[in-house]
């Protein structure tokens, strides 16, 4: 019978302890990825530089856009006509096109998943 992959879990805070207990040569590059069970590919990627320590998430609205949307959303909250998930989703596309951005998807819009990582980004907000 096969064995189960094993399933590493750590933090980002643990990713980069385990980092720079490496770089600092106070711990082998083996010692740590056992000890912190980290991967060693990830381990060694992110001591090696071939992968960013803290990765930069990619996000289709800029800051601004993002500020100016999130204002968009209190203000029709407080006049109590709030906004659904398919409102902010349109918003966003009519964002996009405004600005000419290219998105992947053929019809120009935004993920399937994106306003849930909005909510995320944003937790005071209630859609």
């Amino acid at each position: 019978m096969a064995q189960p992959k094993k399933k590493y879990q750590y933090t980002q805070e643990i990713l980069e302890e385990a980092v720079h207990l490496v770089q600092s040569k106070s711990m082998t590059f083996y010692a740590a990825s056992k000890s912190f069970r980290i991967p060693p590919s990830t381990l060694g990627d992110k001591v090696r530089g071939r992968r960013a320590l803290n990765p930069k998430v990619k996000t289709l609205l800029t800051d601004e856009e993002e500020e100016k949307l999130v204002g968009w959303i209190k203000v029709h909250a407080e006049r109590s006509m709030g906004r659904t998930h398919d409102d902010v989703w349109d918003k966003v596309k009519e964002i996009l096109d405004l600005r000419g951005a290219v998105v992947r998807r053929d019809d120009g819009c935004p993920g399937k998943d994106w306003v849930t990582s909005f909510k995320k980004r944003h937790p005071g907000l209630s859609l």
